[in-house]
């Protein structure tokens, strides 16, 4: 369970660091570990994307995360919906 908290923290300062990056997007937010813990808890589907090397995420990763490096992710994402919900993490 601390690990899990561990990591969803780190979704939060991801969060923190990438919606500047996403401004142009009105449909971006930022979201605290525990409303997004609560989302999934609720049977929310979300698209949780580990933007960290894959080597990284080899070594630990949340579970059901997809891989994804951040030099990637236009070309990967662009196949889904607009409507699809994303959380983005690096820690």
């Amino acid at each position: 369970m601390l690990r899990i908290l561990k990591i969803l923290i780190a979704v939060i300062v991801l969060l923190s660091v990438l919606t500047p990056a996403f401004a142009a997007d009105d449909n971006s937010q930022r979201i605290k570990a525990k409303e997004l813990k609560a989302l999934i808890d609720k049977g929310e589907t979300i698209l949780i994307v580990d933007v960290r090397s894959p080597d990284e995420f080899l070594e630990m990763h949340i579970t059901g995360a997809l891989s994804v490096p951040i030099h990637l992710i236009d070309t990967k994402l662009a196949v889904l919906s607009p409507d699809t919900k994303i959380a983005f993490y690096c820690t």
